[in-house]
């Protein structure tokens, strides 16, 4: 029986063909392989006890010659698998074995889906909607003739000797598609953020934010840094560093790190945080994490300054104003070294409560926020687990931190709410700017500044209560 845990074969299947709707082709190709490595090790485990003594044996040696007489076959990838598959010949010796006509499954070649999928994973290569279709049409021939249902039973009962064919029907009610002919469909991907760290205000906020986050910070790369102790020239990246203000912060503090990397898409911060935190230790560069060649541009300038590896990358806020996150993800473990971590900062605006708010201000900024055109995911913190192991990490641990206003200070009470709402005019403000004539838009407009003027002042009540969750998840490659 299959494992409680493990989801049913066609809740799977439901998940890949959703990814596809939604234009993560990568995901798609990935989460397919995931399930053929499941198949083809479940297959080779019921082979090798159901097979003749010669067959088995030859299997074995097979087995014994692609792992290098260092691992077996759960611990191969999905490319070792495939070797395995086509030099065993094992498709041929099972339908030997059964007498059974096995179809499209004799005959699938996975080439150029372990190709496709090592482009994917290691050189941060994306592919097309009709890649995607045909590696998961791949899939469903191949469950179909499993007979979809649990994969124990499905395989263990197609390894039963009978003369009848297997399911011959199922395979060929599912046919492969032409490549050339599936249609081009163009996906409504999730709007690039318009934020912009030069916004009004914004300066003073992005400060009051990394001191509000320092103790959560703080945590995590205590955590990181104890499990890389045994590194002491760790290099780091910072994705999203703006001014670079938290980049010189956070790491300038640890003698085990050796060079820290700057990165941020806005030009004019890059400037700021050359002329203020450049220099043997801190680097600063101008590059867009969602240019096509983002992977080769990080390669080619840390080559130039004599950096190989990059253990440590660490993204605060950055993320969620991105057009395809699951994307940059994939991007970023390209380029961590093995072992490397990830750390990615966000927050959701799920975790902020508030009382009293008797005309609900606080709610409905929050909602209207939500829809604005251009604005950041609002609700990434509570994604960032499924995110990360979605695009390959393991180990991944979620960090959390509680902010609220009971033992806070004036001062300090106005400082958390210019962090988290403050930003949120500047939505407004520019989409009335570029739609002036908009009488809704205007209307929207004005009632945000009068809500924050409020809100503002609800926050210096020593009796009102706010708060907030401060989240943080780490990966590792």
């Amino acid at each position: 029986m299959i494992a409680q845990n493990q989801p049913k074969v066609d809740d799977k299947l439901g998940f890949i063909q959703k990814v596809i709707d939604t234009g993560d082709y990568d995901v798609a190709v990935k989460e397919s392989c995931t399930v053929f490595e499941i198949v083809f090790k479940k297959i080779f485990k019921q082979a090798v006890s159901s097979l003749s003594y010669k067959d088995r044996e030859y299997i074995l040696e097979i087995e014994k010659k692609i792992g290098k007489g260092n691992k077996g076959v759960e611990d191969f990838g999905f490319g070792e698998l495939v070797g395995l598959f086509r030099e065993s010949d094992l498709m041929n010796k099972w339908a030997t074995h059964t007498s059974k006509d096995l179809g499209l499954l004799r005959t699938l070649n996975f080439s150029s889906i372990v190709s496709l999928r090592n482009k994917i994973v290691h050189d941060g290569i994306t592919c097309s909607r009709g890649e995607a279709n045909l590696v998961y049409e791949y899939l469903r021939n191949l469950l179909a003739i499993l007979g979809f249902a649990d994969l124990d039973s499905s395989i263990n009962n197609s390894f039963i000797k009978n003369t009848e064919s297997v399911v011959e029907e199922a395979s060929t009610q599912i046919a492969l598609p032409d490549l050339n002919s599936l249609p081009v469909v163009k996906k409504e991907a999730r709007q690039k953020s318009h934020y912009s760290s030069s916004h009004k205000g914004e300066e003073e906020r992005l400060i009051l934010q990394a001191k509000n986050y320092e103790e959560i910070d703080q945590e995590v790369f205590q955590y990181i840094m104890s499990n890389l102790a045994e590194k002491t020239d760790l290099v780091v990246l910072d994705l999203g560093c703006a001014s670079g203000v938290v980049t010189y912060e956070r790491f300038s503090q640890f003698e085990n790190v050796k060079h820290v990397i700057g990165i941020d898409f806005n030009e004019n911060k890059i400037k700021d945080a050359k002329n203020n935190y450049e220099n043997e230790k801190f680097t600063f560069f101008h590059v867009d994490i969602e240019a096509d060649d983002f992977v080769e541009t990080i390669r080619s300038k840390l080559s130039d300054i004599g950096i190989e590896e990059i253990d440590i990358i660490f993204s605060a806020f950055t993320i969620h104003h991105l057009e395809k996150p699951m994307k940059a993800l994939l991007k970023i473990r390209n380029l961590l070294t093995r072992g490397g971590y990830f750390a990615i900062r966000g927050s959701d605006d799920g975790s902020k409560i508030a009382y009293p708010d008797d005309q609900n201000l606080i709610g409905t900024i929050l909602e209207l926020t939500s829809q604005i055109e251009g604005v950041s995911d609002r609700e990434n913190a509570r994604k960032q687990f499924y995110q990360l192991r979605r695009t390959g990490f393991k180990n991944i641990k979620t960090f959390y931190n509680v902010r609220d206003t009971t033992a806070l200070n004036t001062e300090e009470r106005h400082n958390l709410f210019t962090e988290n709402f403050t930003f949120r005019y500047n939505y407004f403000k520019n989409r009335l700017k570029n739609h002036p004539d908009n009488t809704r838009y205007r209307q929207e407009y004005e009632w945000v500044k009068n809500a924050l003027e409020e809100i503002e002042l609800m926050f210096l009540d020593e009796s009102f209560y706010f708060q907030e969750i401060h989240y943080c998840a780490i990966g590792r490659k």
